[in-house]
């Protein structure tokens, strides 16, 4: 995958939803879900120009923005968990204090934890609460799991995909930036949320 541009991400006050997580269970409700969120959020903040709209990122997309080399594969299945010991904030595990939010010393008792490591919250943290990575990004990692836009296994596969793990997990597969977590699409919780990115419209990309 190549990028025509570099990445970039705006951080803009939206006090009415301060956080947006996944509560639907019906399995096309992340994509409509998505979609209003986008809507609202133009609202609020004029942004969006003519042409390009707002959706979740793809998988490979979301595997460029951490910064993963090359995956092959055609699918999130095939792709999943292939790249060992690369994590969002760099290579060190255990991680360094206060990198992301993670299942820590503050976590809720009975939950596997990260030993000696600390973040300061025991559940959610306010977005942008971590340094972003080298590409400007925030949140890569932990707080709540994020989705992607393909099914893991390819085409007619009802499993989704969400990256990045959440404040409740400690374990090295699951942090590592190329786990990819089989969700059935009707999920819903706090463990999980999504981002939207800018992306030209199909309609836009086809003229």
């Amino acid at each position: 995958m190549t990028l025509s541009q570099p990445f970039s991400q705006e951080k803009v006050e939206c006090t009415r939803v301060p956080a947006v997580v996944i509560t639907e269970s019906d399995p096309g409700e992340i994509q409509r879900e998505e979609q209003r969120f986008g809507e609202f959020f133009d609202l609020q903040s004029g942004m969006l120009e003519p042409g390009f709209e707002y959706r979740l990122p793809r998988d490979l997309e979301w595997s460029r923005a951490v910064g993963l080399p090359n995956e092959l594969g055609p699918t999130p299945a095939s792709r999943d968990g292939r790249v060992t010991k690369h994590y969002p904030w760099g290579s060190q595990w255990p991680p360094p204090d206060g990198v992301a939010n993670l299942s820590d010393d503050h976590g809720i008792r009975g939950r596997d934890i990260i030993p000696g490591y600390s973040d300061g919250f025991a559940n959610t943290a306010p977005v942008g609460s971590f340094v972003p990575n080298t590409f400007g990004i925030y949140d890569l990692s932990g707080n709540v799991w994020e989705w992607v836009e393909e099914p893991y296994g390819g085409a007619g596969d009802l499993k989704g995909v969400m990256r990045g793990g959440c404040f409740s997990n400690a374990q090295v597969s699951e942090l590592e930036s190329s786990c990819r977590n089989p969700v059935g699409l009707g999920v819903a919780g706090e463990l999980n949320g999504f981002r939207v990115v800018v992306a030209r419209s199909d309609a836009a990309s086809e003229e």
